[in-house]
């Protein structure tokens, strides 16, 4: 057989591109046999798994949005802006100092709760539990626990109150129309209704934080305002005296005053003078009455029971006890067996 003699000499560059350019184009070979479907399955995966961590992203946004997942904030970017509805300084007490001992030795377990300065903010898309520095949020409950974070030098957990006008109902359109602050009302709502369930208030700081209430809401009727807070229709008139006669009210009632005090005190707030039904005197003595006498029963981890013996029987106040949710039930029964065996005929 004749050889070909090869052609061992090297093309020019100009030469190369022209037989590049009339060179037929490559077709693409269709994935197949083993390595095709592998690379295929790969991909369907990796699909998967990306639109997989998408909805678990819009999950977490809607959850801060619902107000039902917690961020953790830096305390310096939380503004109080309506205070307390405490009369005097708890920043002193033991019920405060357990708190805060509690928090360093376990952690914070309830969140507190803020609404956003700025009703357009939203969760990053990115990172929806992220939070940038300048972002600022306003305190609704949680003062005491805010407070201990604070001291501890820790961050806080929060719930985020983002839709204000919906919780607030019928009273958030009346008090839009009359050019109030809807998100005022929301916070002095939200700061009543925790310390009521949490700790309850004195009748003092119960008649004023319901008039601070009350006093956003002129065109709303005091028998709606009792029912949106839960309280009878006459706390929220003595409330209203109370609030708008604050400095009188605190020089004038005593630090225990009851109900009926209060009662026979406010319809001589705001007269400059004071009536002979509220500051006994030689001529018309305050009936003496039995003192309520109490005490503390302090559990292992911060929490406590405070048992107070009145005339009418026992009052226990609970604190600083956290119930999971799933257990509350169960919680329940229990307590009520366990007071239901002392409970008079």
């Amino acid at each position: 057989m004749r050889k070909r003699k090869l052609n061992a000499k090297p093309l020019a560059s100009d030469e190369i591109e022209e037989r590049q350019a009339s060179a037929p184009a490559a077709k693409a070979v269709p994935l197949g046999g083993q390595w095709g479907g592998a690379i295929k399955g790969q991909i369907a995966v990796t699909r998967r798994e990306l639109d997989a961590a998408r909805e678990r992203l819009t999950a977490v946004r809607e959850g801060v949005m619902r107000g039902v997942i917690a961020l953790e904030l830096d305390t310096d970017t939380i503004i109080d802006a309506v205070g307390t509805d405490r009369v005097g300084d708890w920043s002193d007490d033991a019920d405060f100092d357990a708190l805060v001992r509690n928090i360093r030795e376990r952690g914070q377990t309830q969140p507190i709760r803020v609404r956003p300065e700025d009703p357009a903010w939203r969760p990053a898309e990115e990172d929806p539990l992220a939070v940038e520095d300048a972002t600022r949020f306003v305190l609704q409950s949680g003062r005491r626990r805010l407070a201990a974070c604070r001291k501890l030098g820790l961050p806080v957990r929060a719930l985020i109150a983002t839709d204000i006008s919906r919780a607030l109902g019928q009273a958030a359109a009346e008090l839009k129309a009359a050019g109030g602050s809807v998100e005022a009302l929301a916070d002095l709502e939200e700061r009543f209704a925790e310390n009521t369930m949490r700790q309850a208030l004195s009748p003092v700081e119960q008649l004023l934080s319901v008039g601070e209430i009350a006093s956003l809401l002129p065109d709303m009727s005091q028998r709606a305002i009792a029912s949106r807070l839960n309280v009878p229709q006459a706390t929220v008139s003595i409330g209203l005296t109370c609030f708008r006669n604050r400095e009188e009210l605190l020089q004038r009632a005593p630090t225990d005053a009851t109900h009926r005090d209060l009662r026979i005190l406010a319809p001589t707030l705001g007269q400059g003078g004071q009536g002979a039904k509220d500051i006994p005197d030689e001529a018309h003595p305050k009936p003496a009455r039995p003192r309520a006498t109490g005490r503390k029963l302090h559990l292992p981890r911060g929490g406590s029971v405070a048992v107070k013996e009145t005339a009418r029987g026992m009052t226990l106040a609970v604190r600083n006890i956290h119930v999971p949710e799933q257990n509350r039930a169960e919680f329940e029964r229990d307590l009520l067996a366990l007071l239901g065996r002392y409970e008079r005929e």
